[in-house]
């Protein structure tokens, strides 16, 4: 749930995209978060909530005003072919603006698109067998914002090198948590 006033005094707000589709609250986001040009983060988490995202995208994202809004959406593959399904175009997108698409790939790395470029991230791979997948999306996500915090907090433009080093960070821990049952960690 989201308190106003917390969500006026933050940096950043981060949020699953299945919450997205509430016009009271995409307003909010708007009004509160975007226009006020925080940061906002939206993890997909499923395909409905790709589609809420999108739609979210194309409905309060769009115009002059919009370019200066900052974006940060994390989907995986299939997220991701729902979001271009519904007309997102990662590439197109980041054009002139601070937006930040991150693609994970299961096993196979991420790539992240910014400022129409396109930086891929090997794996880290695992040294133990895979025991369960899940949170490994929301570790990932987790450490990305983790590592670009004082971007956030700043307003400092991401390099090259911020994106890279996060997504090698963010891999290498979505990796150790997949060695796990049901996020059992004490390593982070």
């Amino acid at each position: 749930q989201i308190v106003l006033q917390e969500l006026q005094s933050a940096d950043c707000c981060v949020i699953e995209g299945m919450q997205l589709g509430n016009p009271a609250l995409d307003a909010l986001l708007q009004e509160e978060v975007l226009q006020k040009e925080k940061y906002l983060a939206i993890a997909c988490g499923t395909p409905w909530g790709a589609k809420a995202t999108a739609h979210f995208i194309q409905q309060y994202c769009t115009g002059t005003r919009a370019q200066k809004y900052k974006l940060m959406v994390f989907c995986n593959d299939a997220e991701g072919r729902t979001m271009e399904e519904a007309g997102i175009n990662f590439f197109r997108l980041t054009t002139h603006r601070p937006w930040l698409f991150i693609v994970t790939h299961d096993c196979g790395g991420s790539s992240a698109y910014y400022n129409q470029n396109h930086y891929f991230q090997e794996t880290a791979t695992p040294t133990a067998p895979i025991v369960d997948p899940t949170g490994a999306g929301d570790v990932f996500a987790g450490t990305c914002l983790a590592c670009w915090a004082h971007n956030i907090a700043t307003s400092e433009p991401l390099t090259a090198s911020h994106i890279t080093n996060a997504l090698r960070e963010a891999s290498y821990k979505a990796s150790l948590i997949l060695q796990y049952p049901l996020c059992q960690t004490n390593f982070l």
